[in-house]
């Protein structure tokens, strides 16, 4: 027991040790701005630097070669969410570097890129995602003991690619979207159902869409619920459609503005990178591939979607809801042009299904206790824990 945390150690850790590694990590790279990464950061900087969303010069300064459409704009078709998210912190560094600036009387005026941005830009993040696991931690308290909820949270950080996206590549939009996800699930299952509790549902689901586009399919959790307790009330259901419907527009409507602004419509078209193809999906490679598959670089996550089933036993009801929105993920990502997930640990698309995961992790550790103890589940998590961290030492050596 002694090796981990407390609960009111457990989530400072949690955060401290990620910064750390991603400060020993950028030290190594000497820059955290490669790859999807650059996509959401120049919405951030444009935003607080330029104060616009005029992008091309953005690009440039990144190594992207811009896409200018017929209007003059440089295409970006990432979603805005995340980086809207990183504003803040993103304005706090940008005001640190002109104040040094102005101390030390330089004339010279930071481009946006400097390090202090980018450390100020994880931080964020990462604040972000252990709140999530702070949120789902106090969430799960509910439904299982204490210590179960703090293990399940341990577990999920340490043992999957949480850990990854925390503490290596935190520049990414999947910490948010964990934190949004999680957000929505603690709402959903624990706020009191008052008359906005669908309108909330649905702003919630408007930022999970703003995040990462597919997590707005987190919103067909409270339309199964509506249509269940609408049982002969047309009035409840067309009411509370329309309120989630309502929610979900106002949460999600930057995104819409730009993909107008973008594509002079209300949705990219498939020769952006939004193809599908819904009749043949990959869901096997997706789930087991040797180089990425969910269920081979984080099998903690195949013993979560196995408790769920077990699940079903006590609350059938968050059971039903975790396994529609686990499969309705799986069969979406399957089905996109990029379903392989090219540099990603595991199957990052995923992450924000975890939060209903976590129930069946923690109900497999309540069984693994019963059974065998704690010591058992303790040997287990450190097991699990080594081998993640093991993969994740071998990913960023061949890569």
């Amino acid at each position: 027991m002694k090796f981990f945390p407390k609960d009111k150690y457990l989530f400072p850790f949690i955060f401290i040790f990620s910064f750390l590694f991603f400060l020993a990590h950028i030290a190594y790279t000497k820059t955290a701005l490669y790859s999807d990464t650059r996509f959401y950061y120049a919405y951030t900087r444009s935003l607080v630097i330029d104060r616009d969303i005029l992008l091309t010069n953005d690009f440039q300064l990144l190594g992207i070669e811009p896409a200018i459409n017929s209007e003059g704009f440089a295409v970006n078709t990432f979603p805005v969410g995340t980086s809207l998210f990183w504003v803040p912190g993103f304005w706090l560094a940008d005001s640190f570097m002109k104040a040094t600036q102005f101390l030390q009387s330089s004339s010279l005026i930071p481009s946006g890129f400097e390090i202090p941005y980018q450390i100020a830009t994880a931080a964020t993040n990462i604040f972000l995602g252990t709140l999530g696991l702070y949120l789902l931690y106090s969430l799960l308290r509910k439904y299982f003991s204490e210590t179960i909820a703090r293990l399940t949270a341990i577990t999920l950080f340490s043992t999957t690619n949480l850990l990854f996206y925390f503490a290596v590549e935190p520049l990414t939009s999947h910490a948010t979207s964990f934190f949004v996800s999680t957000l929505f699930v603690y709402y959903f299952l624990k706020h009191k159902k008052d008359k906005y509790y669908y309108l909330i549902l649905g702003l919630l689901g408007g930022f999970a869409g703003l995040v990462r586009t597919q997590d707005a399919l987190i919103l067909v959790v409270p339309i199964i619920q509506i249509i269940v307790n609408s049982k002969t009330s047309l009035k409840f259901l067309v009411t509370n459609f329309i309120l989630l419907f309502a929610g979900f527009l106002v949460g999600f409507a930057p995104q819409i503005f730009l993909w107008k602004l973008f594509f002079d419509f209300y949705y990219p078209p498939p020769g952006w990178g939004y193809g599908f193809t819904f009749l043949s999906p990959h869901i096997l490679y997706v789930l087991f591939n040797r180089e990425n598959g969910l269920f081979i670089l984080t099998p903690s996550v195949f013993l979560a979607f196995i408790g769920l089933f077990s699940l079903f036993l006590r609350k059938w009801h968050i059971a039903l809801f975790s396994l529609t929105y686990f499969f309705l993920q799986i069969y979406f990502i399957s089905s996109w042009q990029e379903y392989f997930q090219g540099g990603s640990f595991s199957i990052r698309m995923m992450i924000s299904s975890y939060p209903f995961l976590s129930f069946g992790l923690a109900e497999i550790m309540t069984d693994t206790r019963n059974r065998f103890g704690y010591k058992a589940l303790y040997h287990a998590i450190t097991l699990f824990s080594l081998l993640n961290f093991g993969l994740i030492l071998r990913y960023l050596y061949i890569t």
